[in-house]
């Protein structure tokens, strides 16, 4: 499913850096006199943006110049534009030759040229703000790839995994676990509303998994809030028991008990309300899971 993904990131992905080059090459080709049509296919049908390059190399044979006046193409070489016969270089006032600006004696006629230059409107040449980004998104387009490649990888070694999760009135709670710490920690919890409080077990089998066992108290939720539970994974792989509550009419007043077996140490995100709450967690060298006796509930891979 993963490598399906990816598969079909890659080609949204180099369908749209080709759709942006071929609509660029269009333009440019047209502006240019060049044969748009026959550029465009040129581009769109050699592999790996080949025709492209191809495309770069040779349009700096053509001038996309235009005559300041009418707009009409013109060459660099062009002394009055063919459209409208403005003159669009600098000319000797006594042979009407082209001259350059900084020339002072007319190589033609020997007149002298300063001052009796006939008027003159220098072509201009059109602002290309497009290629620039056309380059940097073909730069960008295969750093990209290689970050969902990655993503990809990372992801794709979590298998399915067992997740199980009850709820216990803190009184309740207490009795349960008769442990001294856990009286010390919920004295301390509590303190902000905006906050996860955690105990934190995990101990390694034989056959190298993980039973990672979590007790949670959340000021913001109570006995009548709903949960949800299920999965999520980083960048990298990295997954974690997700837990969505909503706030309860009697706030405070539960722990929440999960137990995760995976191949690996789970880590923990919490919501309520849909908004992530900071996490305090605190490891300890004790199951906090009452009897971890909790309803196995086969939990999908995150994705």
């Amino acid at each position: 499913m993963r490598g399906s993904l990816f598969v079909t990131f890659f080609l949204v992905i180099l369908l749209a850096v080709s759709l942006c080059i071929v609509v660029y090459v269009y333009r440019d080709a047209k502006d240019r006199g060049m044969n748009p049509v026959l550029w465009t296919l040129i581009v769109f049908l050699a592999p790996s943006w080949i025709g492209f390059v191809i495309y770069m190399l040779v349009r700096g044979s053509y001038s996309n110049l235009k005559c300041p006046r009418c707009g009409a193409a013109v060459q660099e070489q062009f002394a009055v534009c063919p459209g409208c016969g403005s003159r669009l270089k600098a000319a000797c006032g006594n042979c009407g030759a082209s001259v350059e600006g900084g020339w002072n004696v007319c190589p033609y006629c020997g007149a002298s040229l300063p001052g009796d230059r006939i008027d003159f409107v220098a072509p201009v040449r059109k602002k290309d703000k497009v290629l620039g980004k056309i380059l940097l998104l073909v730069l960008l387009a295969p750093a990209l790839l290689i970050l969902l490649a990655v993503f990809s990888f990372s992801v794709s070694g979590g298998g399915s995994y067992t997740t199980g999760f009850t709820s216990y009135e803190v009184d309740e709670y207490r009795k349960l676990t008769g442990e001294e710490q856990v009286d010390a920690w919920l004295a301390e919890a509590g303190g902000r509303y905006d906050v996860a409080y955690v105990l934190r077990y995990a101990t390694q089998r034989e056959d190298g998994s993980y039973e990672n066992c979590f007790a949670i108290y959340v000021p913001c939720a109570g006995d009548d809030s709903s949960v949800g539970i299920g999965g999520t994974a980083s960048l990298f792989g990295k997954r974690a028991v997700r837990l969505d509550l909503e706030s309860g009419r009697q706030a405070g007043n539960v722990v929440f008990c999960v137990t995760s077996n995976a191949d690996e140490k789970m880590g923990l995100k919490i919501y309520c309300d849909g908004k992530k709450l900071d996490t305090e967690i605190r490891d300890v060298e004790f199951n906090p899971v009452p009897g971890n006796q909790a309803a196995k509930i086969s939990a999908p891979a995150p994705v």
